[in-house]
């Protein structure tokens, strides 16, 4: 799970693409049958994503079209077209962080590949 890029560590790794590889390189053993989770509403995540296996993305912004994201007040959560709904969710997740973590815990309720 990689859920943001920030500076918070650069005293670290000096400088944001350092850390960001740094960060990435969660993705690097992982085998096909495991799944990467990625914030799609932090630019600086999207070019390190990894080719596999699978991917699902996370946004309080956008529509996901693998992954969660928000619909009025409810979570949607997709996977290969399928939707599984969090109904009345975003009513108790305040502050945004905590909606930030619930629409990144999502895939893994579901193992990839079922609806």
């Amino acid at each position: 799970m990689f859920l943001n890029l920030t500076a918070d560590h650069l005293d670290r790794h000096h400088t944001l693409e350092l850390y960001g590889k740094a960060k990435a390189r969660i993705f690097e053993n992982q085998r096909e049958e495991d799944f990467a989770i990625l914030n799609a509403d932090d630019p600086a995540t999207t070019p390190l994503a990894p080719t596999r296996p699978h991917v699902y993305w996370f946004s309080r912004k956008q529509r996901a079209a693998q992954g969660a994201f928000l619909r009025g007040d409810d979570i949607v959560f997709r996977n290969d077209g399928a939707e599984k709904l969090c109904s009345g969710a975003t009513r108790c997740l305040c502050p945004s962080s905590y909606l930030e973590n619930a629409l990144a815990a999502m895939p893994q309720r579901e193992s990839p590949g079922q609806h």
